[in-house]
């Protein structure tokens, strides 16, 4: 049986915690025996930041090139456990809505429940597989810049700048996605495409440029003249 840890984990000066304090509360958690809601109670922490540093840190320990599979699938089989139960009651709440003879079908909710049925499995795959994390703000965070961009350009010109635009832009996120330095890439990338073979393009996606190019980059005239 899991005992409740009764430390409190303090915040720093800002009342902010850093990635190293957050891991500690996970820890906590996870030997505490408590619900979330219990535990953040107890330690003064929002469930939605609460929620959002579980599944970062995660993802965080699945993407290591240290982790070992025995440690990916403890954490898997850990976070199905708490994690499992609660898209069950979700879905559950979700059928009997459904049921209600006074739900007509112009009513929102039933628009909402309509949505969110059709949708049912995709929600769930990070039950199944622990490299998935379990929302997509890792990706909300990569497009901000192009919104944040418009301000500066006002505009493409034209559709087909426009669709340039979108293309660098998710070659950039890609490559944070991937912790690639994105100059470093873009310098070897643009040299090394006119002699790369074109059925082989899928080389020069930064995921797999990664492994195959990116202990030996080609390095641009400037670089190579500073040395």
């Amino acid at each position: 049986m899991r005992t409740a840890v009764s430390t409190p984990i303090t915040s720093n000066k800002r009342g902010r915690r850093s990635a190293s304090e957050w891991r500690a509360l996970m820890r906590a958690f996870s030997q505490s025996g408590e619900t979330r809601a219990q535990f953040c109670d107890r330690h003064g922490l929002s469930l939605s930041t609460f929620a959002w540093w579980r599944s970062h840190l995660r993802h965080e320990l699945t993407a290591a090139s240290d982790a070992t599979p025995s440690t990916v699938s403890a954490l898997f089989v850990e976070l199905a456990q708490e994690d499992k139960p609660v898209t069950q009651t979700f879905w559950r709440w979700c059928d009997e809505q459904c049921h209600r003879p006074d739900l007509v079908p112009s009513n929102p909710l039933s628009k909402a429940l309509k949505y969110a049925r059709a949708r049912r499995v995709s929600p769930q795959v990070f039950l199944s597989d622990p490299e998935v994390p379990v929302d997509t703000n890792h990706l909300e965070r990569a497009l901000r810049p192009m919104p944040m961009g418009r301000r500066n350009w006002l505009f493409c010109w034209t559709e087909l700048g426009a669709k340039q635009v979108g293309i660098i832009q998710s070659l950039i996120a890609t490559c944070k996605l991937h912790g690639v330095d994105v100059y470093m890439y873009l310098v070897d990338v643009l040299q090394r495409v006119s002699q790369h073979p074109a059925k082989d393009v899928i080389d020069l996606t930064p995921r797999v440029w990664k492994t195959k190019f990116a202990h030996d980059p080609m390095r641009s005239d400037i670089a190579l003249a500073d040395q």
